[in-house]
């Protein structure tokens, strides 16, 4: 992907495409390419901030630490989205870690630049806000998803918001780049129980399950279903 069609698909799509025309022009002015194999870690729990991130193409996956524990896949994202809020706001070190599912090609906003374009004017905080209240509601999300009490239409709920279709920017999905063990986590079911049900969906022709990667073939099926 070239550096100019990164631009684009990062300001047509996603939190860029929200913010005011001043400050997503700023924020592209200064931000760069940069390329990640598939197991390659963006960043990682307990890093220092950097800046922020966009994903431009690929699938990334979110790795959440509780505690001690070691992290955990617990969310996939696609094209469009941006991370990295929590860690400028908080001054803390990072609290999740982002790693390439597959290739990925990323648009980085270092930190020394963001800082200047909030010092160049304070309004733009708004924005910063934005991105931090957008993940606050995504985790809202997924909490009601894993509160579902009927296991096979937590698995399409989950399945749809892994794909990208019941995203802020949702109606298309692309593919879930994980392996069944790591969606068993996520769904808080065995990997034995979210076999049988991804077969049946499969039966169904609502999804295609192939080694790792899972392509819903038909999601307004699924989230009928799932919202019976």
């Amino acid at each position: 992907m070239t550096f100019e069609t990164a631009l684009e698909i990062s300001s047509q799509r996603g939190w860029l495409a929200r913010v005011a025309p001043s400050f997503r022009d700023a924020v592209l002015a200064v931000s760069r390419v940069k390329y990640f194999d598939s197991g390659d870690y963006v960043y990682h729990v307990g890093d220092t901030s950097d800046g922020l991130w966009c994903l431009a193409s690929g699938v990334l996956g979110i790795e959440v630490a509780a505690g001690e524990f070691h992290p955990e896949l617990r969310m996939i994202r696609h094209t469009g989205t941006w991370y990295g809020e929590t860690a400028i706001i908080t001054g803390a070190n990072r609290v999740v870690a982002l790693r390439a599912m597959q290739r990925c090609t990323m648009l980085h906003l270092p930190q020394h630049k963001l800082e200047a374009i909030l010092a160049s004017n304070p309004s733009y905080w708004q924005w910063i806000a934005l991105l931090a209240a957008e993940h606050s509601l995504l985790a809202m999300q997924v909490a009601e998803d894993l509160m579902m009490r009927d296991t096979r239409q937590r698995i399409a709920m989950i399945l749809l918001r892994l794909s990208g279709f019941v995203d802020a920017d949702g109606g298309q999905t692309s593919p879930i780049i994980a392996s069944q063990q790591e969606i068993g986590r996520i769904c808080n079911i065995s990997r034995g129980v979210l076999n049988k049900v991804l077969k049946d969906f499969e039966n169904s022709g609502l999804i295609r399950s192939t080694y790792c990667q899972i392509d819903l073939l038909a999601p307004e099926g699924l989230l009928q279903f799932a919202s019976v």
